[in-house]
């Protein structure tokens, strides 16, 4: 032991290390007998400068990690990247290690160099019960680290339901910006990641369905580019349920809506998706929408009927012809179609110009217009359901008949 004590294998490992790792006990005490290494020693900087301690938390070798600790082991030592015991054993599979390590006096919010604390490796190691046990002895739920990461942003980046609703339930603040040069808010972050729970726990629990990230656009904005259909489609009508704002703009002057005509470019587009935001409320009248930026008329490029009719979904065009799009300003209609289908589809739409609108149309476009004022643009379903009307008014009403 006194001759190769001090050598180490290809990864920077000594024998008392190894020993440690693989949690021979009888080995590492031999090792300490011998007096021919320290509890403390550490591994080669470029492996990341750690002590046997270090080693027995992450592996959980809890009778080692007790008998280098009543050799003298420190709980406080740093490794090169500035981490204790206690960030070890926030990673740890044993949750009796990090009991054990806060029974010693660890603190539970000591910093390495990135400003990342225990929890957040426990967070990003998805061990939800080290989580737990960091909660239940007072670890700050609110704090950042340097990339202005809070414990609930990373728990919502590593998609773990449980770990979330631990946090929202220890007092996190779903409406806590992260970093405030990008508007990094957790609600946005799931809503990115298409998850559907966690989504539904971060609404449950008060977040906001209409904060905006650093483009302005919000969550009804982001869900629209989700790849998955059937969890779009509930994560969209979970928003809306919600309260989410309808027709609130982008920093581009684009809708919820038009970012759902939009994915017919990227081969994304789903109408029951759209029939989702126009039947909630989405405007068919975009010349009125509240907008900073009203240079994107009904009659631009951008109209979500141009988009549409543009790349052959005309099912889709025609759904929103029939629920009432003002066709009135779409210039492009006298333009030559590039299919027979789409010339066949702007002659019908001329000819809508022209026609005489079903009174019961223009009553309808009256009625849902004035509740979404009334709801200050959120969905209108509600209102329509508890209006003292028969059922088949209220279908047509709400585009469901």
């Amino acid at each position: 032991a006194h001759v190769y004590s001090a050598r180490t294998n290809k990864e920077g490992l000594t024998p008392f290390h190894v020993a440690v790792d693989h949690g021979h006990f009888d080995a590492v005490l031999a090792f300490i007998e011998s007096r021919t290494v320290s509890v403390n020693m550490k591994t080669k900087l470029r492996q990341g400068g750690q002590t046997p301690l270090h080693r027995a938390v992450l592996k959980s070798h809890l009778k080692i990690i007790e008998l280098l600790i009543n050799q003298g082991a420190s709980i406080e030592t740093k490794d090169s990247e500035g981490r204790q015991a206690i960030h070890y054993a926030a990673q740890a599979d044993d949750p009796h290690v990090l009991e054990y390590v806060i029974r010693l006096g660890a603190h539970v919010d000591v910093t390495e160099n990135c400003g990342r604390r225990a929890i957040h490796y426990a967070i990003y190691n998805n061990k939800e019960e080290n989580v737990e046990i960091l909660l239940k002895h007072g670890a700050d739920i609110n704090v950042k680290d340097d990339n202005s990461y809070m414990p609930l942003y990373s728990g919502v980046m590593v998609e773990n339901v449980e770990i979330v609703k631990s946090l929202l339930q220890a007092g996190a603040d779903p409406n806590k910006c992260n970093r405030v040069s990008r508007q990094d808010y957790a609600l946005l972050m799931a809503v990115s990641l298409g998850n559907v729970d966690i989504v539904r726990v971060l609404l449950d629990a008060g977040a906001d369905p209409n904060v905006t990230g650093a483009n302005k656009a919000t969550a009804l904005h982001k869900c629209q580019k989700l790849k998955n259909k059937d969890g779009r489609d509930a994560i969209l009508l979970m928003l809306i349920k919600s309260g989410a704002k309808l027709n609130v703009t982008d920093k581009d002057g684009y809708t919820p809506l038009h970012n759902c005509v939009m994915q017919s470019v990227l081969g994304n587009f789903s109408l029951s998706t759209m029939k989702i935001l126009v039947q909630a409320g989405s405007s068919l009248c975009m010349e009125k929408r509240s907008s900073a930026d009203q240079s994107r008329t009904p009659g631009s490029p951008n109209s979500p009927l141009c988009f549409l009719v543009w790349r052959g979904f005309l099912e889709a065009a025609e759904y929103l012809i029939q629920c009432g799009w003002d066709v009135s300003s779409e210039s492009w209609m006298f333009l030559p179609g590039k299919t027979p289908e789409q010339s066949k589809f702007h002659q019908l739409m001329q000819e809508l110009t022209i026609s005489v609108r079903p009174l019961t149309n223009i009553c309808r476009q009256s009625i849902r217009e004035h509740l979404l004022q009334c709801s200050v643009g959120s969905e209108i379903l509600t209102s329509i359901q508890s209006l003292p009307l028969p059922a088949s008014i209220k279908n047509f009403l709400s585009f469901q008949d």
